[in-house]
């Protein structure tokens, strides 16, 4: 009986722990969407992997290198990339105004461009970064195209 009691008591503590977080996430979400810089560290997440980043004197852009360790669907995988972006020193510094394109490396070793140009600043919400993207990945990987599973892929490379 007693250890039940410690089993149920010790999953009524990760219960309200989890959802601990989750609450504080949503207050610095909150913070965010008001103007203010919360500290992202709760909402750090291990499924996206920042690589190496790339400083190119002759183009003068940046390239950096993602790994999407645990196949995050594509519109997870693009948010987990803009919070890692948004959270990035050198990202950030690279100036308030910018234009970046996202290419994948498919499965087959082919690198096709994910979405094309597009203009953001450091204070662009992922909603309004989405909404500038998501026709032209409905248009271009409508599940009938050549390029397989957008779900699926597990490299990126960003330039900026």
């Amino acid at each position: 009986m007693d250890t039940i009691l410690t089993i149920f008591s010790l999953i009524l503590f990760l219960t309200l722990i989890f959802n601990l977080k989750k609450i504080l996430i949503l207050l610095l979400e909150f913070l965010n969407k008001m103007g203010f810089k919360a500290i992202n560290y709760l909402k750090r997440n291990n499924n996206i992997k920042l690589g190496s980043i790339v400083y190119d004197e002759k183009g003068r852009f940046l390239q950096f290198f993602i790994e999407n360790t645990n196949l995050l669907p594509h519109k997870q995988a693009l948010k987990a990339i803009y919070e890692k972006l948004m959270s990035n020193e050198e990202f950030l510094k690279f100036g308030r105004k910018k234009v970046i394109m996202l290419f994948s490396k498919l499965d087959n070793g082919t690198t096709i461009t994910f979405h094309p140009n597009v203009f953001i600043t450091n204070n662009t919400s992922f909603e309004e970064y989405y909404k500038s993207i998501e026709n032209y990945i409905q248009v271009t990987y409508d599940g009938t195209t050549l390029y397989g599973n957008i779900d699926q892929i597990s490299e990126f490379k960003l330039l900026v």
